[in-house]
């Protein structure tokens, strides 16, 4: 994941452009209703999906993943989104302070004939870079990775390898879909039950998510390091496997 020279700790929102602000949501906001955590993430992920996330998709349309990058497959879906505003407004605010989907066009840029997008004075919104920024900060946000596993396929014979490869995937995806829980509850068990989390089942809903995952990360980085620790007193570790790494990680993670 690209690294972001700045931190979202304590944060509400952030100001990205004069036009954009990121809203960083609470628990409490993202789990309002029963189906808000799931429309929240379907709408981090109209963002933070890469072609490698769509290799079937593409392929059924028959466009070849590879020779399409992400501006590109995000830009002919936001298009469809601004007109159509398939995002609920509530999830969209938890999402964009202030950032009115309907002020939105699509507009051609003449100096190199890219599709971008600015409101109705001409003032723009998002082309590339703005893009790739926004993508970028919802997974920081989310605690999510980037895709890019088969971005390089060298050869035609491994890239249909690869459409058959996640063919299948998808195939076991939707068998076992009706068998998705929520992501959330599982690392609000994991927290809430662990001594060093300082919020209950009611004060979670208080936080950010940014700040809830940064806290679960933090805490099972420290289980981490006491792990090593005591399989080195019980000589299950060598002490040189006590790297200076374990260390400077955790140090960096603080």
């Amino acid at each position: 994941m690209q690294k972001i020279e700045f931190s979202l700790l304590g944060r509400n929102n952030y100001k990205l452009t004069d036009f954009i602000t990121i809203h960083i949501p609470t628990i409490g906001e993202i789990k309002k209703t029963e189906i808000s955590e799931l429309e929240y993430c379907q709408s981090v992920y109209f963002f933070t999906r890469t072609q490698c996330d769509l290799i079937v998709e593409l392929y059924e349309n028959g466009v070849d993943y590879r020779k399409i990058n992400n501006y590109e497959l995000f830009a002919s879906f936001f298009n469809t989104e601004i007109q159509n505003q398939s995002i609920p407004n509530e999830i969209w605010s938890l999402m964009f302070e202030n950032l009115d989907r309907s002020e939105i066009v699509t507009s051609i840029r003449k100096e190199d004939n890219k599709i971008v997008f600015c409101n109705k004075n001409g003032d723009l919104i998002i082309d590339e870079d703005i893009y790739e920024k926004i993508a970028n900060i919802f997974r920081q946000i989310n605690l999510k990775e980037k895709n890019t596993e088969y971005l390089k396929v060298p050869t035609d014979a491994g890239y249909k390898y690869i459409v058959d490869r996640m063919k299948l995937k998808h195939e076991r995806m939707k068998r076992d879909k009706k068998n998705i829980s929520s992501e959330l509850d599982g690392y609000i068990l994991l927290l809430v039950n662990n001594h060093n989390f300082k919020y209950n089942f009611q004060t979670v809903n208080d936080i950010t998510i940014y700040d809830f995952y940064c806290s679960f990360k933090q805490i099972y980085k420290d289980k981490e390091v006491d792990g090593l620790l005591s399989a080195y007193s019980y000589g299950n570790v060598k002490a040189e496997d006590l790297t200076v790494n374990a260390w400077h990680h955790q140090a960096v993670e603080k």
